[in-house]
């Protein structure tokens, strides 16, 4: 299984998540999505290199200025927890974690 076949699996449980209106499921199935971008562009790109969590990968790609602004914030927005009224900064998961994967093929097609 490749690492796009991966990102597919978690980005259907992701729409699945929302279909039933579980949207602590939407975020992690994103999460993980965007996370195995990051790992496999870090694996290619050595001005990308990540380690730890999925959510230590994203924390640390959110503020890597080598990425493009619009990436870097929706890896932010993923990685960020809720607010005190259990509210996520990223109003659309799925949207955050589509941002960064179109960013790492992208990349990975340029080298």
């Amino acid at each position: 299984m490749t690492w796009l076949d991966e990102i597919r699996i978690e980005l259907g449980r992701a729409h699945e998540a929302q279909r039933v209106g579980n949207e602590s499921r939407v975020r992690v199935c994103a999460r993980r999505a965007a996370g195995i971008a990051v790992a496999e562009l870090s694996k290619h790109r050595s001005e990308y290199q990540h380690s730890g969590s999925i959510m230590e990968q994203l924390a640390s790609f959110g503020s890597n200025t080598r990425a493009p602004r619009s990436a870097r914030q929706a890896a932010s927005r993923l990685a960020a927890r809720l607010n005190e009224k259990f509210v996520s900064p990223s109003k659309n998961p799925v949207d955050d974690a589509l941002i960064i994967i179109t960013f790492v093929q992208q990349s990975l097609k340029q080298s």
